[in-house]
């Protein structure tokens, strides 16, 4: 608040100090933001939905460091993937990951290089054909809310469980759950069908026992698996109906027929169906399927993989994580405690 009460030099230092935040800081602001996630094309994975700017001894970069860049903020892939790492650790963590090769794919390039993307020609960028509704959705007013990512796999009778429970988090609470697949090792987990010890089988059976009875408290069937499935092709069903914003509509269409054995998640005909019940055409899902959605769903992996993540469902909100059906109560205390529960009226 500006004090008119101590003379023209306090006037003067408080006026100093307002004027930037309602004039400059907020031109700043905004080109910083265009710059971290404008022109991005590919909202299917944490890793390419935002860029990092990396140091360049270059004139650009001189220029944008102490004005859009100070503090480490450059790091913005980064900064979402771990988002309670402090600014001051944000350069090791980016050596970290990319060390390890976890940042493979991700928009990470030199601030010259996003001026360019951000200024191309207006005349080829204003075409229709030109713009992705992808990024337009990212833009939308709709997107404000919280976000919570979600990782499932098909194959997970708890993912298909938590599946509703995913849904009523976007209803109760102004936050949107962006989904995303991650198959799980399940060999590794619960051991080779043909080399399974007793106890891994008992194991096995108790899990299916327990999932019967949570499915019959939600008035649904769960049938054991078959056998232990690919989850390649339903995932990229994911990204492909995910993207044409449809993606509620194949989760219900394929998992509530594959766990009745009406349908199967590695079958090419099976996956269409779900789609095209969703509003798709199978002809888009082909084209997706042998083009882009493989590298999509690598970048997807790669990303979960990044943050930690081990098994399904996994929730994870502003840095934390939520593994299990069990820890979906917590999750909504943490969002109720965010100040995000919606204001239902009578």
């Amino acid at each position: 608040m500006v004090n008119w009460t101590h003379g023209p030099v306090t006037l003067l230092g408080d006026v100093l100090g307002v004027l930037p935040a309602v004039a400059v800081l907020q031109a700043i602001l905004r080109r910083r933001a265009v710059c971290e996630h404008g022109a991005v094309v590919d909202l299917s994975s944490p890793l390419t939905a935002a860029r990092s700017h990396l140091p360049r001894f270059s004139g650009p970069w001189l220029l944008a460091r102490p004005l859009l860049f100070p503090h480490h903020v450059n790091y913005h892939v980064e900064r979402h993937l771990y988002p309670a790492v402090p600014h001051y650790h944000l350069n090791r963590l980016h050596d970290l990951l990319a060390n390890r090769g976890l940042l493979e794919g991700a928009e990470v390039g030199s601030i010259g290089t996003t001026l360019r993307t951000i200024f191309a020609d207006p005349r080829i960028a204003r075409r229709p054909e030109a713009l992705d509704t992808r990024v337009c959705a990212a833009q939308s007013p709709a997107m404000t809310d919280a976000t919570v990512t979600l990782y499932v796999d098909y194959r997970s009778p708890y993912s298909y469980l938590a599946k509703e429970d995913a849904y009523r988090l976007e209803d109760d609470y102004h936050v949107t759950v962006d989904w995303y697949p991650y198959a799980i090792d399940v060999e590794r987990v619960y051991g080779a069908v043909e080399q399974r010890t007793e106890r891994e089988w008992r194991k096995v059976r108790y899990l299916y026992m327990d999932v019967r009875r949570l499915a019959n408290a939600r008035g649904l069937i769960v049938k054991g698996t078959r056998k232990i499935y690919d989850p390649t092709l339903a995932s990229l069903g994911m990204l492909h109906a995910k993207r044409l914003g449809s993606l509620r509509q194949y989760h219900d269409s394929l998992l509530s027929k594959f766990w009745t054995h009406e349908a199967e998640i590695d079958r090419r005909e099976d996956v269409e169906a779900a789609l095209v019940a969703a509003g798709a055409t199978s002809e888009g899902f082909l084209a997706f399927a042998a083009g882009e959605g493989p590298e999509q769903l690598r970048r997807v992996h790669a990303a979960a993989e990044a943050q930690g993540v081990f098994g399904v469902p996994t929730f994870i909100f502003r840095g934390e994580h939520f593994w299990g059906m069990d820890r979906i109560a917590l999750l909504r205390d943490r969002l109720a405690a965010a100040g995000l529960r919606r204001i239902t009226t009578a």
